[in-house]
């Protein structure tokens, strides 16, 4: 299913409900609360969600992410400058 980015979340979780699994390019989410989201749909219905990998590049945003949660600082936009 090709989508729109702002559409990523709600689609892999219809998905997963679905009975389906997902492939989703980037952006996967545009904040925190849609991703957790999408794991529990994940999760909750079995299937297995996965992500484009953009060969060698860096994600930015996914390290800056994963900092911010490790570090407890998670807020709901990451692109929030």
């Amino acid at each position: 299913m090709a989508t729109c980015n702002h559409w990523h979340a709600l689609a892999t979780i219809w998905a997963c409900q679905a009975g389906k699994h997902v492939y989703v390019e980037k952006p996967v989410c545009h904040d925190l609360f849609e991703g957790t989201q999408m794991v529990a749909a994940s999760r909750q219905y079995n299937r297995m969600v996965t992500r484009a990998i953009n060969g060698s590049r860096p994600c930015v945003t996914s390290r800056r992410i994963a900092t911010k949660y490790r570090r407890g600082r998670a807020n709901r936009d990451v692109n929030a400058k």
